[in-house]
């Protein structure tokens, strides 16, 4: 965001959790908050649990930042509000006392501020259609997912009246922030809840339809269906039971005219543990319990008791997708398997009944399949949204087994496999395209022009020298990266002899003089995550102990060549940054880490 566009001020009116977590993330970016509480013991309270270094997830990435951030009572609206420029409410979701909110800060707010309120599926048009015509140019919904820190999503929600201007200040303040902002409709549960909800309903409803072990469904239904390890049941624990029984609560009786609709109503389970207030993590009980240090048993639902849980659960199916290194291919293989296998029949219903409930959301939720994929895989940490899912599976098949399955092929299916085939496409630069309609085609998506994208240069000729595990790459005006890219462990990227090799290459291309500056970086998950541990295993067992000395002093060597280099070199360390792949951001002349930087020597340890 820049500077005549950052907030100078923020209000914070409800210091719960999510509003703490709210304040938390602009004063990690330096802007001064205000706490607002109905009193002093709420106020005190969090601003204790920011400061609590005992707290299990810390918002501020910094201690220092709390200094940042101050407390105040909502009666002092008349004398404090008018200083800040960003008021965000976040007040428990109940619709009468939101409206009541709203009505006090606008009589106290110094017009121009932008408003935002904080809510996961309440109309925004309810909130604010009785204020100034001012505030309401100035409101929007900003639906941040929790925790505020580590997710990276965060939907925005224009009401009628709200200034393109706002959405626009308020989704450049995010980028700057390592977030990412989708643009939905004022519908209930906007978008990622509203997708999101109805497949975690619909994996408790296949559980009972196939017999599978709940634990069993967790492991199906988390990285070999694209999904985090927290998978299904998992993940519903840990947002709350009573939050889930909510929210599919707010999309069942808010959204009538649902083709299926009934499979939005809470499944029996659900219900019947919230009825008996077992709310999850909250509460110490829901889909599973924990017992004692470390034991863990999971629900039994034909008795709804706990009992001891299979700790290494099995299919032969989920064997054979792990087996695959590309998501793609792992979705592919679970869907497509045998139609007597219940885990591959569960997988084809959850997967094609998502898909296609995705797909008819296009122009209710959000204006196209790029958005919704998006808020599904920013949201829940997937790694494919469920459209995508479908292009992996291939859109004739998905169609030939949505019939099979009687659910409806979508339309935007039927014309997508008439049009190109699939949902998603690359222009010869690399840059994604995505199907709108039978009419318009596919369109490119959007890219924020200071965003360098590595797989662009690479597809349009910019690689300079490469090699199996890294390459150099001209990033224009006169700048050269060495790229870490480990092809076996793309994710941790340890260092090895072709990286070591490019490294050194690369001082030898900026001597050429076609270079100034050098920078170590990539967009993997990770940085880089130390050595090659395995291949120094394999030295050690053949006794090449030479070699591993001279691998560790070429590091060093090089590390110190990037240091006292007669040009600058950038190091861009992210995510894990450990052992030799910090020795590597260390050698550089400035670090720029971002604000997720998780790094460490094992010496220390």
């Amino acid at each position: 965001m820049t500077a005549s566009l950052a907030p100078k001020k923020v209000a914070v009116v409800g210091g719960g959790i999510m509003g703490g977590g709210i304040a938390a993330l602009f004063a990690n970016q330096g802007v001064p908050v205000t706490i607002f509480e109905i009193n002093e013991e709420l106020a005190k309270k969090s601003l204790e649990r920011l400061a609590d270094p005992k707290q299990k997830i810390q918002q501020l990435t910094s201690p220092r930042n709390l200094k940042l951030i101050s407390a105040a009572l909502t009666s002092e609206y008349s004398e404090k509000l008018k200083d800040h420029d960003v008021i965000v409410e976040v007040v428990p979701e109940i619709l009468s006392l939101k409206q009541k909110v709203f009505a006090e800060i606008d009589a106290h707010r110094a017009p121009g501020s932008i408003v935002s309120t904080n809510t996961s599926g309440l109309s925004i048009e309810a909130m604010s259609g009785e204020r100034s015509e001012d505030f309401r140019k100035h409101f929007l919904g900003t639906h941040y997912f929790h925790p505020v820190r580590y997710m990276p999503l965060v939907e925005l929600i224009p009401g009628t009246l709200t200034d393109p201007e706002v959405m626009a200040r308020y989704a450049d303040f995010y980028l700057g922030c390592g977030k990412e902002a989708v643009i939905g409709r004022d519908t209930p549960n906007f978008i990622a809840n509203r997708i999101g909800v109805y497949a975690m309903n619909k994996v408790a409803a296949l559980t009972e339809k196939y017999r599978l072990p709940i634990e069993l469904v967790d492991v199906l239904t988390g990285p070999p269906l694209a999904n985090p390890k927290s998978a299904s049941f998992r993940l519903a624990d840990m947002v709350g039971l009573d939050t889930l029984f909510h929210v599919l609560n707010t999309s069942y009786h808010g959204c009538p005219d649902d083709e299926v609709r009934e499979e939005l109503k809470p499944h029996k389970w659900l219900q019947q543990l919230v009825e008996a207030k077992r709310f999850g993590q909250k509460t110490g009980e829901g889909f599973y319990k924990k017992v004692g240090k470390g034991n863990i048993m999971v629900l039994d639902p034909e008795t709804m008791e706990y009992r001891a849980q299979d700790k290494k659960p099995r299919a032969d199916r989920i064997k054979i997708a792990k087996g695959y290194a590309d998501v793609r291919d792992r979705v592919k293989a679970l869907v497509t398997g045998p139609k007597d296998d219940p885990v591959s029949s569960f997988a084809r219903e959850l997967t094609l009944g998502q898909g296609a409930y995705a797909l008819n959301r296009v122009g209710e939720v959000a204006d196209d399949v790029a958005t919704i994929d998006a808020a599904m895989r920013l949201g829940f940490g997937r790694e494919l949204g469920p459209i995508e899912s479908l292009d992996a599976i291939g859109l004739e098949r998905c169609a030939t087994l949505m019939e099979d399955l009687r659910i409806p092929v979508p339309q935007l299916l039927k014309d997508a496999l008439a049009s190109g085939g699939s949902f998603y496409g690359e222009t010869p630069e690399a840059n994604r395209t995505f199907f709108v309609s039978k009419a318009k085609g596919y369109q490119e998506e959007e890219r924020d022009p200071r965003h360098i994208s590595l797989k662009s240069l690479k597809a349009t000729g910019k690689v300079v020298r490469e090699n199996l595990n890294a390459r150099l790459i001209d990033l224009g005006d006169g700048v050269l990266l060495c790229e870490l890219d480990v092809k076996m462990v793309p994710a941790m990227n340890p260092v090895d002899d072709f990286i070591l090799s490019m490294m050194g290459q690369a001082h030898e291309e900026i001597a050429s003089g076609r270079f100034q500056a050098l920078v170590l970086g990539n967009q993997a998950q990770h940085f880089c995550a130390g050595a090659n541990l395995k291949a120094v295993l394999e030295l050690a067992k053949a006794k090449r102990f030479d070699l591993i000395d001279r691998m560790a002093k070429t590091l060093q060597d090089l590390n110190m060549a990037n240091l006292y280099a007669p040009f600058p070199v950038v190091a861009a360390p992210h995510g894990m940054t450990l052992g030799g792949g910090l020795e590597i951001a260390l050698g550089g002349q400035v670090r720029v880490a971002t604000s997720e930087l998780y790094c460490g020597l094992v010496e220390v340890g």
